[in-house]
């Protein structure tokens, strides 16, 4: 919900102060999600940072800014790689300093947060004239958007996608702990190897299939592809009850990863 707001706001008062806003909400969020020790204050956590962390849309307007078109294919393939290197190293730091405490990686997170919005503060040159900016409101033309049959298509195509990373995002520490007894750290270090060859395809792979095959075609494979291996894998993996940690007692790293997830 936030991010076609702050996409606007971008347009209108320009990327350097929506991303450092955005940066600096993100910083607030961890800090309150590491001092949390209710529901309401967890939540109230991921509100913030969900409200004022929804960057990507200005994110990408500001790549489109500075890149030519026959270019951004591959600029918006290092902005994945970036995510890719944050899989990379964010979970495995995470299974290291959970070790110290489970708010470690927390902390940490702000930190490092922090360290992005002064460098965005003091590097990060503006890229919109507010004088050629545009002032629509994203939520008042949405259903003209949705009127037209292509813009329909690909709103509801990202939906599908992106609710069905989601689920994997959130219920996988769980399924991993339960059928394959992972704990904190070998779930980062899973997410890690995850980020690596996010990383790889992204950042390296990209623009040379884009050039063979074109943006629909990649579009389709790299939609169809998850969807193999995700069913691949869940006809191919041991069921629950066979496995012999699966019925291990709740303590220890089971409790571990349990709070993990809740934090």
């Amino acid at each position: 919900m936030a991010a076609p707001a702050l996409g606007d706001l971008s347009d209108r008062w320009g990327r350097r102060p929506i991303l450092i806003f955005s940066l600096a909400g993100t910083v607030v969020s961890f800090v309150m999600l590491a001092l949390a020790h209710s529901l309401t204050m967890l939540f109230l956590a991921r509100i913030v940072d969900g409200l004022s962390g929804g960057n990507i849309s200005t994110a990408r307007a500001y790549v489109a800014d500075v890149t030519e078109p026959k270019d951004r294919a591959r600029a918006y393939g290092y902005i994945g790689a970036a995510f890719g290197l944050g899989f990379v190293l964010g979970p495995a730091m995470s299974g290291l300093f959970a070790r110290i405490a489970i708010t470690a990686p927390i902390w940490v997170a702000a930190g490092l947060t922090l360290v992005a919005t002064a460098m965005a503060w003091i590097w990060l040159p503006e890229t919109v004239h507010r004088t050629q900016a545009g002032t629509g409101n994203p939520f008042r033309h949405l259903p003209g958007l949705l009127r037209r049959p292509l813009v329909r298509r690909v709103m509801a195509l990202d939906f599908v996608y992106w609710f069905a990373f989601a689920i994997f995002q959130t219920t996988f520490a769980l399924f991993a702990e339960r059928r394959f007894g992972f704990d904190v750290p070998k779930t980062g270090y899973f997410f890690t190897a995850f980020g690596v060859l996010g990383a790889i395809v992204q950042g390296g792979l990209i623009r040379p299939v884009v050039r063979r095959f074109g943006d629909k075609r990649t579009f389709v494979l790299v939609c169809a592809w998850p969807s193999w291996g995700c069913l691949r894998r869940h006809s191919r993996a041991p069921s629950l009850r066979s496995h012999p940690r699966s019925c291990r007692s709740r303590s220890g790293s089971a409790l571990d990863i349990r709070r993990w997830r809740a934090w």
